[in-house]
């Protein structure tokens, strides 16, 4: 079957965003089928990211893969005209300026609403619309040093300004996907304007449920060095590189020990439940590197394996989207830019029986603003007829 069978097939997306959060967002609905027009904004930092790549980012192809793109200048009354025409006949508006910005220019909820009773609306910002941060600037880094995500990470008590510079943003992006998925269907019911609220602090506090879980029951306050919740578990050193382990149960201890040699350590009184191995986790990983610093990364894993113990060696970014399974399973593709050539990037997660993913490609900035200029009247229907 066709990528036009997708799910979202028909649906009409405006995206007002920029950076990472929107955009992906958008991207993730397209990539469900929907028809996405981004209105770049004059601010839009990603296009000036590394790495570059032939006139524009990489990062600016794969945040928007299948997104289209217009080139609009909201102070200019025709053109916010046209803004408007492509909003009263979407389904979907999605923003992530600072909370208010949307407001000052005219775009609300509260405008979009009236001219389009059925939008679904969704409004993302670092910190919402009330409180004393409201309105504040707000990107990944911050929000994960402000979140308490950056101090669960690393390895010194101040922990790392990002672990991975974006994975929040990525994540909101993912969730804002799945709110629109949620009020489409209530839109069917109510038959009303959705709107949503998203925050990033919301996103980071989400990621972090099980570690505050702990805490606000009284608990104690979590730290980088204890930001499990079984033991074994984590990163060990083999004689040439790392592998990666959990055990989370008495018969999956005993059969690590077997695996590793150690059944000395069934027997420790430090090791004996699953609580005790959590107390005293620094020093059962002291035991159990010095066994896999005994043989190569190789070794362990088939062992392990064998044995039922979850584990994996430890993969470089650039050795994972070099492994067959990667491939094989379609999570990397490659995205067509107009009069750049091919990106290969990451793929959508998804596979729907019988109908195939939807062709990768990213828009050049503005790449369809004539066409919307020539004909807004049937700007929507032009990009269909070319999916």
């Amino acid at each position: 079957m066709k990528a036009s069978a997708l799910p979202l097939h028909g649906i009409r997306v405006v995206n007002f965003g920029v950076g990472g959060v929107a955009p992906w967002a958008a991207s993730q609905l397209a990539q469900l089928g929907a028809t996405v027009v981004k209105i770049e904004a004059p601010n839009e930092f990603i296009m000036y990211t590394l790495p570059p790549w032939r006139g524009l980012t990489t990062t600016y192809a794969a945040l928007n893969a299948n997104s289209r793109s217009v080139k609009l200048n909201l102070k200019d009354e025709g053109d916010r005209q046209l803004a408007w025409q492509l909003v009263e006949s979407a389904d979907v508006m999605i923003e992530n300026f600072r909370s208010g910005a949307i407001d000052r220019m005219g775009f609300g909820f509260d405008a979009a609403a009236v001219r389009n009773p059925r939008i679904v609306f969704c409004s993302s910002s670092g910190f919402g619309r009330e409180g004393d941060m409201a309105g504040l600037p707000c990107t990944d880094p911050h929000i994960q040093a402000f979140s308490g995500f950056a101090t669960l990470n690393g390895d010194t008590k101040g922990g790392e300004r990002s672990r991975y510079y974006g994975m929040i943003d990525l994540y909101c992006g993912q969730l804002i996907c799945e709110a629109v998925l949620a009020a489409l269907l209530a839109r069917r019911s109510a038959d009303k304007p959705q709107y949503i609220e998203m925050t990033m602090l919301g996103g980071a506090t989400s990621m972090l449920v099980t570690k505050l879980a702990g805490y606000l029951r009284g608990g104690p306050a979590p730290t980088h060095r204890d930001a499990r919740h079984s033991a074994p578990d984590g990163l060990y050193s083999t004689s040439d590189g790392a592998i990666a382990l959990t055990v989370e149960s008495d018969t999956g201890f005993r059969a690590l020990c077997i695996a590793i040699e150690r059944e000395d350590l069934v027997q420790d009184e430090r090791f004996i439940t699953c609580p005790m191995r959590l107390a005293n986790m620094q020093a059962l990983d002291a035991e159990l590197q010095k066994a896999f610093a005994a043989a190569p990364s190789d070794w362990w894993l088939v062992s392990l394996r064998r044995a039922g113990i979850a584990c994996a060696p430890v993969h470089s970014d650039y050795e994972t989207s070099t492994h067959r399974d990667t491939w094989a399973r379609g999570h990397l593709r490659e995205i067509a830019v107009r009069n750049a050539g091919r990106l290969r990037a990451a793929a959508p997660p998804w596979d729907f029986d019988g109908i195939d993913q939807v062709a990768g490609q990213a828009p050049r900035p503005g790449e369809h603003s004539d066409l919307l200029h020539r004909d807004p009247a049937n700007f929507w229907i032009a990009l269909e007829q070319q999916e």
